[in-house]
């Protein structure tokens, strides 16, 4: 047990003990009460202390009841040891997709309600807050498929073949086989080969390189915008077990965005499509395994070209394996995972007049599956060549779960706000976290009008605190701060979104908290001006220190900077969250940060 009780405590529930022992299915079966209260209010008055301190917690409770679920046992084990270290509260994000809608489905979570109910309960108990965190931009489209972020697919050549219509082009790869050596390509690093051990030839990438880098690349260039294409790629392998990863960047005369990648998904094979369809799992390679096939999707947003890299970057172990790439394809895709909605129509046009000439849907064509069904009557015949324009759904791209909604639809905020009313519900709490957090693709819509990005972010976060105001007139609203910080990710050029993100942050309300997370780069410190950013501009805010800092040092460096940002003007820092995102399961040293807080920053620390 990480804890011991001490007279000078309050004693924690009996049930609680054994609970946190793993004794026992649950710890007490009492009802939760309706309105608990929690004692951070009480806190006694004091100068720029911490007087909100909190811990984040990212799990899940529908499945296994009582401490036979992972995430009841540690948020039990979490309540008694953040009440004995003097925390008062746990951002508690257990929503699945922050909607809590599937959780209180008994078939989906069939357990969720108990356990929660409990956890809330002890909670209420020993004075922990539970803050809830929900409403990220992903809950519409995870709700509502048509509602997902989309990137533009402009004048993809088609070729009518009998009643069906499929994407002219042909591989963009010369010598894909490697069939005339490695003619085209670059060979990246010492431990990368042409090898003619097999039919046609094939680059080996070898497991022996010091520094784990084998990497195969090959720039593309003089490619249109606004362009679907699925890559297609063999591999074999023998005892090899780096990880394998496929990554495409802008080309290399487009700085300053060279380093913005065009696919860079969280797993790091991509995932693959099978007949329109995402397969069920990721692109994946056994240590060893004969001849696999994989294909990913991608898109080249506003660039003219792309650069291709299939390789490792580490070498995960000393093994001496090998993998062997052939086979590489690259084609137009055109209707790959298109989204439908009023504002992303498929538009059809005849090539030979330039598009002039424009086809009606239901009468002249339907749209299939990568493909366009031509009717009957159509005024589209055999063998013409069309061109096709229409939207591919963002996932799978970059390093995000889901495709977040998009905001312009008013479906955006019915979704929002059923969701709220389901979290309201369970927590009757008056706090609530949006989960705004590196929202990596947005503003894509044309629909939205001419916005920027940040015009786009601002009128969310507007629309979306003012339905929270009148489904809840007493909440307090919490935010991350990195998607409003120009020292964060509120720059001209993020990731996939579309436009600059300046002056976001002009659509919050007065009274939203920042949670601040940024990070110092090397010998340059931004958590002094990020700080000042947002005091300047009178909102509240917290700072999320720890991040997995085994030994501290991050966390003092970040109480430092609250130090000096204080003797620049910055007020109205009140609190502090611990956060963790190491397999959330890093609590080791919830105590130490206590312990530091109280003892080397006193003044942080309420007496």
């Amino acid at each position: 047990m990480r804890f011991q009780l001490t007279s000078r405590l309050p004693v924690l529930p009996f049930a609680l003990l054994l609970s946190a022992a793993g004794i026992g299915n649950h710890a007490y079966a009492e009802t939760a009460p309706a309105t608990p209260h929690f004692s951070d209010n009480a806190t006694p008055s004091c100068e720029n202390c911490f007087k909100k301190r909190w811990i984040y917690y990212y799990g899940g409770l529908g499945y296994k009841r009582g401490v036979e679920n992972a995430s009841y046992k540690k948020l039990v084990e979490l309540i008694g040891r953040a009440k004995q270290a003097g925390y008062n509260g746990i951002m508690l994000n257990v929503g699945g997709d922050d909607s809590y809608t599937s959780l209180l489905n008994p078939r989906e979570a069939p357990e969720f309600q108990a356990n929660f109910d409990e956890i809330k309960k002890l909670a209420s108990d020993n004075d922990i807050e539970l803050i809830p965190v929900g409403g990220s931009p992903d809950v519409a489209a995870k709700i509502d498929s048509t509602l997902a972020e989309a990137l533009p697919v402009s004048n993809t050549p088609f070729v009518v073949e009998g009643s069906k219509a499929t994407p002219v082009g042909g591989s963009i790869v010369s010598n894909g086989g490697f069939d005339k050596g490695t003619e085209g390509w670059y060979l990246f690093d010492t431990s990368v080969h042409y090898d003619t051990s097999g039919q046609n030839g094939a680059v080996r990438l070898d497991q022996t390189d010091p520094n784990g880098r084998a990497r195969l690349y090959r720039p593309f260039t003089k490619l249109n915008p606004h362009t679907a294409y699925r890559l297609s790629f063999s591999v074999k392998t023998q005892n090899y077990d780096a990880p394998l990863r496929i990554q495409i960047f802008p080309p290399a005369e487009d700085d300053p965005k060279t380093d913005i990648p065009l696919y860079l998904s969280r797993n790091y094979l991509g995932w693959g499509t099978t007949n329109g369809k995402w397969n069920a799992k990721a692109n994946a390679i056994a240590t060893t395994q004969d001849w696999t096939r994989y294909n990913i999707d991608f898109n080249t947003r506003d660039y003219t070209g792309f650069r291709l890299y299939i390789g490792a970057w580490g070498n995960g172990t000393t093994k001496t394996g090998f993998a062997l790439i052939d086979d590489i394809d690259i084609r137009e895709i055109g209707l790959a995972h298109a989204v439908r909605r009023p504002s992303l129509p498929v538009v059809v046009s005849a090539e030979a007049n330039g598009g002039r000439t424009v086809y009606t849907e239901g009468k002249d064509y339907e749209v299939g599956v990568e493909s366009l069904l031509i009717l009957a009557g159509s005024d589209i015949h055999d063998k013409d060549r069309l061109l096709v324009s229409g939207y591919q759904e963002a996932t799978n791209m970059l390093p995000v779960w889901n495709p977040p909604g998009n905001s312009c639809s008013s479906k955006y905020y019915d979704v929002q706000r059923a969701a709220y009313q389901n979290i309201k519900q369970l927590f009757a709490s008056s706090k609530f976290f949006i989960n705004y957090d590196e929202w990596r693709i947005m503003n894509w819509d044309l629909s939205c009008g001419n916005l920027t990005a940040g015009e786009y972010l601002a009128n969310t976060a507007r629309t979306m605190q003012n339905m929270l105001s009148r489904e809840n007139q007493n909440i307090d609203m919490y935010v991350w701060n990195d998607m409003f910080d120009p020292y964060a990710n509120a720059v001209d050029h993020y990731l996939a979104v579309n436009g600059t993100l300046l002056d976001g942050w002009k659509g919050l309300h007065s009274n939203t908290t920042i949670m601040n997370w940024i990070h110092n780069r090397t010998n340059e410190n931004l958590q002094v001006p990020s700080l000042k950013f947002f005091s300047d501009r009178k909102f509240h805010q917290m700072i999320a220190l720890y991040y997995d800092d085994r030994t501290l040092d991050r966390t003092r460096q970040w109480l430092d900077s609250l130090d000096a940002a204080e003797k620049d003007g910055v007020t109205g820092v009140d609190g502090f969250m611990y956060t963790t995102w190491q397999n959330n399961d890093n609590y080791d040293d919830l105590e130490k940060v206590s312990e530091l807080i109280k003892s080397s920053y006193s003044k942080r620390w309420p007496k």
